[in-house]
């Protein structure tokens, strides 16, 4: 999982990972893949740099 200032990781009936108002939400059995990793890392990336607005709280990008 990402780690890092900023970062809340949520349980539930799926993961989500929250990220200020950017929400990141996937479903793991146990443990996300690189690949996965590497999609969140990139969403952070686009979300810091303004490339991908959080619209609103409850606004939810699955993976």
């Amino acid at each position: 999982m990402p780690s890092g200032p900023g970062w809340y990781r949520e349980n539930g009936s799926g993961d989500r990972i929250w990220y200020g108002r950017l929400c990141i939400e996937f479903t793991a059995d146990g443990g996300l893949s690189p690949a996965e990793l590497r999609v969140i890392r990139l969403l952070l990336k686009g979300y810091t740099t303004g490339e991908i607005a959080g619209l609103c709280s409850r606004s939810i990008k699955t993976i």
